[in-house]
């Protein structure tokens, strides 16, 4: 994953996305422990932690209140450990061209594969037995293979691309999925220092539902310029 400094106002972006708070709290992403199941070498598992807000809950996998395990939905946006972000929780990415960042960002839907796929990793499931599955999920080649399936099913990369693992974690899934059940996306924005522009993240996986927390994030709106009302909270409910 490579860095991409380009920034994107915040009118243009929000207008693209839908199903979402504007912001629904503060975070910051950091990588899993060396040499754990969970530090995989092409993208999650990462954690999610929280600074304020209703951003996602524990999934358990020994984590303290606060933070989460979490993978990528998108393949090539900027992610930056330790740095604060804004949070938006949907069930859809939105991620802005490279070459034209001001241009309408692509907005891709969460797949139901990658529920299913998100949901057997929070809740310690078997993932089927599949492939190398069968003995247990005890290494970070298995984590890598969790994260390719997603890609492929959020058409990051090809099915066709896939082997091993990832193709039969992401054919098991495909078989299985019933729905997107509380699996949602966490939009990532991370504001310039001037707090006029939001720069897009590479967006993450979540779960809901939240604790109550009414409004949520109106300490982080100072960077959402191009915005004149805050919106309640549109979190759909779980399928």
């Amino acid at each position: 994953m490579q860095h991409r400094a380009f920034a994107v106002t915040a009118s243009v972006l929000l207008a693209a996305a839908s199903g979402a708070a504007m912001a629904d709290g503060q975070l910051r992403i950091s990588d899993a422990p060396a040499g754990s199941r969970f530090n995989g070498s092409s993208g999650g598992a990462f954690i999610v932690n929280r600074i304020d807000g209703d951003i996602g809950y524990p999934n358990g996998q020994g984590l303290p209140n606060g933070q989460f395990y979490t993978f990528c939905v998108e393949r090539s946006a900027p992610l930056d450990f330790n740095k604060t972000y804004i949070g938006q929780i949907s069930t859809s990415s939105t991620q802005a061209s490279s070459t034209n960042p001001l241009l309408t960002p692509v907005v891709t839907p969460l797949s139901n594969i990658t529920a299913k796929l998100y949901r057997e990793f929070v809740s310690g499931g078997t993932f089927g037995r599949v492939g190398s599955f069968a003995a247990g999920y005890t290494t970070a080649a298995q984590t890598d293979a969790i994260q390719n399936a997603i890609w492929a099913a959020q058409g990051q990369i090809t099915v066709s691309s896939l082997t091993g693992d990832s193709l039969a974690l992401y054919n098991w899934a495909k078989a299985n999925a019933d729905g997107l059940k509380g699996v949602r996306i966490l939009r990532l924005w991370g504001c310039n220092g001037g707090g006029i522009y939001c720069e897009p993240g590479q967006d993450q996986l979540t779960m809901i539902p939240l604790p109550p927390a009414g409004l949520a994030g109106l300490g982080t709106l100072g960077c959402l310029l191009g915005a004149r009302h805050l919106r309640r909270r549109k979190l759909a409910a779980a399928e």
